[in-house]
C-alpha cells in the first residue's frame, strides 16, 4: 500500500492528466477504462475493416475516397483504412507510443518541451 506524507492512501489506478492542445479541462479516467475503451475502439475498427461493404451501403460514399483512391472503390478502402487507423491507433496508445510521437512533432509548434 502506498500512502503520501499526510498518511492517506494514495490511489495508484487513476490518471489525472491536463489536455495542453484541444481540451483544456482536466479529465481523469482509470487505467481500467483506457483498456476499455481501447477494447470498444478495436472492435469497431475491426468491424469497420469486416463490414466496409454495410458501411458504403448505409453511410454512402465518400467522394474524396472515390476521387483519390481508386476509380471504383475507394470508399470501400477508405473505410477500411480507418478502421485499421483506430487500430493502429489505440495500440500506440496503449503503449505510450502515442503520446511522445505527438509531443515530438507538436512541441516545435507550441514551445512546449
Amino acid at each position: 500500500m502506498n500512502f503520501d506524507s499526510t498518511g492517506a492512501l494514495l490511489d495508484l489506478t487513476s490518471v489525472s492528466f491536463q489536455g495542453a492542445l484541444f481540451f483544456p479541462v482536466n479529465v481523469q479516467y482509470t487505467i481500467g477504462m483506457k483498456w476499455l475503451i481501447g477494447f470498444g475502439v478495436i472492435i469497431i475498427g475491426f468491424l469497420m475493416v469486416l463490414k466496409s461493404e454495410w458501411l458504403y451501403q448505409n453511410v454512402g460514399r465518400v467522394e474524396w475516397a472515390e476521387r483519390h483512391l481508386g476509380t471504383e472503390g475507394g470508399s470501400r478502402l477508405f473505410y477500411k483504412l480507418l478502421g485499421i487507423a483506430a487500430i493502429l491507433l489505440t495500440f500506440f496508445a496503449w503503449t505510450d507510443i502515442l503520446g511522445g510521437t505527438l509531443r515530438a512533432i507538436f512541441s516545435p509548434l507550441s514551445g512546449v518541451k
